[in-house]
């Protein structure tokens, strides 16, 4: 099955929601500010949560900003590149930047934080030209259809798509605080060893990752949007239990995350989704949250 978030990104060039009374009741025990200055409070009050209870584990000190360019590649016009980052005191990971062979600026980059099975579409889509760097052991069958349309959209558009391997051997209950804090170490590699500081930056992520990617921009600056797949908005996922046992919320998360940037959901109907909206409109921020459907791709 094609990585959705990642062909919804070349869908341009060519859920799991409560039921409505289930929502409803959340939202009706969430504070709705009367203006920014309440607002501020309440903002200002979750996120000392996130940080002091649920994030508490997060490394005190400066991580070394030291990196390492495994491999820089070509094949035909795409270049694909992987930098090895320092997430904590001896635990490192890999971003793996793609784009067009010879660009040296780009107007767009967006990261994808990968579990398992997205980590096996990115290798099924790119070991058509990078098989030597990409291909240890027993691998998923090359997708040249994939890879033809990746190109593609590399030669038409000046965008680059990176990715981050999630960890998953970690506890249920540490899950969203770890892939967060390395999602946020490979935004700050992204922009600084890869080149990408003052281009616009999407975030993408479904289910599990959409909270991971939810989370980490609320704490990393200058993200211009985020792309959320089926965003589970009850907390029953293993990242998403980040919201369980406190007074978080998913629709209060989002609404943090619409006053810093363009945020959309993507999920099978509308609803879920109230708050965060109604909090835009009446603070009149400019922008509110979109829904829209799942995008639909042919197997």
């Amino acid at each position: 099955m094609r990585n959705q978030q990642h062909a919804a990104v070349i869908l341009v060039f060519l859920a799991i929601p409560l039921c409505g009374s289930q929502a409803e009741d959340i939202t009706q025990k969430l504070p709705m500010p009367q203006d920014q200055t309440a607002w501020s409070l309440i903002r200002d009050s979750w996120m000392d949560e996130l940080t002091s209870e649920q994030f508490g584990s997060w490394p005190k000190k400066s991580i070394s900003e030291q990196t390492k360019t495994l491999f820089a590649a070509k094949h035909e016009e795409v270049s694909l590149k992987a930098i090895e980052f320092q997430v904590r005191q001896g635990s490192t990971a890999r971003l793996y930047i793609a784009g067009r062979d010879a660009l040296e600026e780009f107007d767009l980059v967006v990261l994808n934080p990968v579990d398992q099975n997205g980590w096996e579409e990115f290798v099924s889509t790119y070991r058509v030209g990078f098989e030597e760097q990409l291909v240890m052991g027993k691998a998923p069958a090359a997708d040249m259809k994939s890879f033809d349309q990746t190109a593609r959209m590399f030669r038409s558009f000046k965008w680059a798509m990176a990715y981050l391997r999630l960890p998953t051997n970690v506890d249920d209950k540490d899950a969203c605080s770890k892939r967060t804090y390395e999602l946020r170490r490979a935004i700050q590699t992204l922009r600084s060893a890869g080149g990408m500081k003052d281009v616009s930056l999407w975030l993408q992520g479904t289910e599990d990752t959409s909270t991971v990617v939810l989370c980490a921009s609320l704490f990393e600056p200058r993200i211009t949007r985020l792309d959320l797949y089926k965003l589970p908005l009850d907390g029953s996922t293993k990242a998403s239990q980040v919201i369980r046992g406190s007074s978080l919320s998913m629709q209060g998360l989002v609404a943090m995350a619409v006053q810093r940037c363009n945020v959309i959901i993507y999920q099978d109907d509308k609803l879920g989704w109230d708050y965060p909206q109604s909090v835009a409109k009446k603070l009149n921020w400019g922008k509110e949250l979109q829904i829209r459907d799942v995008p639909k791709f042919n197997e």
